[in-house]
């Protein structure tokens, strides 16, 4: 689901536009709302009945416009909840602000405005805060709430992790607190890092790994930061996303795995013969591994011993040389 937010200072072009009077090519009609009026006259004498109230407020118009996925066909009961429910996500008290819903048929999977009084029958304001950004968050949380919005078949485990993203950024976290919220709901994040850089971010959820970018662009890196609001502070972040395991070095070399790829081994069975040996030698398997709750830290200090018992059992001769290269120890 797409939508579009945005304010204005003229009722009458707004609804008039809505309801494509113009043209009529539309195929406009009125679904939903809590006024009487049913033409673009009509409906403007009642949002300026408030407006007078308020003459100070440059810009009491609310409009949105919502579309539905390509492959959805939504009746107009449908798009009447969705319309509803889109506006109590965005906090608008319907019982004391104006609105109405007009649906079009202009296109394949068709769309509704709607056009709202940010002016109140009591004379209040309701505020649009980051209205863009809370457009596009609660768009995702219509898609989780009716059924009818869901991704087209076969896209359900990427829906799902875009859902996992959305909840975990309602209040705008850090990029640590992020990470520590998605991995407590079973959604590994993996942030590349490159000469002390975040450059990147994949998620592992139930054996699949997604880049950041295919689940779409609020879901990248960059698009976490400038649309879904996380916070990143190299200066202060980034030595405990690396000391926790979220970051994961570009290249086949590390000196231990991430996180998200120890979740991905114990899950899948795909382990790398260092991890194998030190398995071994523990004597058990990822079926046990995964029983007794192994955390991360349990099985990089793992790593971390077996690596030095190798240098160890090397003569004294080569245990410099090896020390220097136990940074680039091949996992």
């Amino acid at each position: 689901m797409i939508g579009k937010s945005t304010t204005g200072n003229d009722f009458y072009g707004c609804v008039r536009y809505a309801l494509d009077e113009k043209s009529g090519l539309k195929q406009a009609h009125i679904i939903g709302g809590n006024t009487i009026g049913c033409c673009a006259a009509e409906l403007s004498a009642e949002f300026s009945q408030n407006q007078q109230a308020k003459p100070y407020i440059k810009n009491p118009v609310w409009h949105v416009a919502l579309s539905s996925p390509i492959h959805e066909q939504l009746s107009d009961a449908q798009w009447q909840q969705v319309a509803i429910a889109y506006l109590d996500f965005m906090g608008l008290a319907r019982n004391n602000h104006q609105y109405v819903v007009i649906r079009h048929h202009d296109e394949p999977q068709g769309h509704v405005h709607i056009v709202a009084n940010r002016i109140g029958e009591d004379g209040s304001v309701h505020h649009l805060r980051w209205d863009r950004l809370r457009t596009i968050q609660t768009t995702r949380m219509l898609e989780e709430k009716f059924s009818f919005l869901s991704a087209k078949p076969g896209e359900g485990l990427r829906q799902r992790v875009r859902s996992l993203i959305n909840e975990a950024t309602l209040d705008q976290p850090s990029l640590l607190t992020f990470c520590q919220r998605l991995e407590k709901q079973g959604l590994m994040p993996e942030l590349y890092q490159r000469e002390g850089k975040i450059t990147g971010i994949a998620y592992l959820y139930r054996s699949q790994r997604m880049a950041g970018s295919v689940l779409g662009k609020s879901y990248s890196l960059p698009g976490l930061q400038k649309i879904q609001q996380v916070s990143y502070q190299p200066k202060k972040d980034f030595a405990s996303l690396v000391q926790m395991g979220y970051t994961r070095l570009y290249g086949a070399k590390a000196p231990w795995p991430s996180r998200a790829q120890i979740a991905w081994m114990l899950r899948t069975g795909q382990l790398t013969p260092r991890i194998q040996q030190w398995m071994r030698e523990k004597g058990t398997d990822p079926e046990q591994l995964r029983a007794a709750g192994f955390t991360y830290e349990q099985m990089r200090d793992g790593l971390q011993q077996l690596s030095q018992g190798a240098i160890s059992q090397h003569s004294s001769s080569h245990s410099t040389s090896l020390k220097q290269h136990k940074s680039g120890l091949e996992l």
